[in-house]
């Protein structure tokens, strides 16, 4: 027997204004699913072991019986994986994503654009996904980061919009690191990675 698993990510969204108060999919035509739905079988399971955040990276594993406590080792591996990247056993991949970052300047400064250089408590995060870069500059960017920074240890590769890959050979995965999207709208500082590895 086969199986199709259909996993929508995101897909019950926020209310929204402009739709009455209403949810996107309470708003939209949904006729495949409504029969679907009439048809089969509905019901609720939590497939996300607790202390695992529910992500794009854990919850498939925990669908197909992966457990994630077991397997789950960040979201960078599944991007290697679509980038063609091959990992050796002692590689330590790490996702890389392209934010954007705003300055608050002090009084009596008519700039403070040097200091996000310094990463801060003046630095915040004003976006999580670089403004929608395309695939073109982000290459650029990314490209121009491996020239500078990259070595026979340490690579970055070009993904696709604001998501790339840095690949660290023989690395230390015990650093913590922090969802950008979390962070929007804070002050970096309390969230920069720590732990072993973390001056990488």
């Amino acid at each position: 027997m086969k199986y199709v698993i259909l996993q929508g990510e995101g897909m019950a969204d926020v209310p929204n204004r402009d739709l009455g108060g209403k949810k996107p999919p309470q708003a939209a035509a949904t006729p495949n699913m409504d029969f679907l739905a009439r048809h089969g079988e509905v019901g609720l399971a939590t497939v996300v072991a607790e202390g695992h955040p529910p992500g794009s990276e854990v919850t498939p594993l925990a669908i197909l019986g992966y457990g994630p406590k077991k397997y789950h080792s960040g979201p960078a591996p599944f991007e290697a994986a679509g980038l063609g990247v091959a990992l050796g056993e002692h590689d330590i991949a790490f996702r890389c994503r392209m934010v954007t970052l705003g300055v608050s300047a002090p009084r009596g400064r008519a700039s403070a654009r040097e200091d996000v250089k310094k990463l801060g408590p003046q630095v915040t995060m004003e976006d999580a996904a670089a403004g929608g870069i395309e695939d073109d500059e982000a290459r650029e960017l990314i490209d121009a980061v491996n020239e500078q920074l990259g070595s026979e240890a340490i690579q970055f590769y070009p993904g696709k919009g604001p998501r790339h890959l840095m690949v660290w050979v023989g690395g230390k995965s015990r650093a913590t690191c922090f969802d950008p999207q979390d962070v929007v709208g804070k002050s970096i500082g309390e969230f920069l990675p720590t732990g072993d590895g973390a001056e990488i």
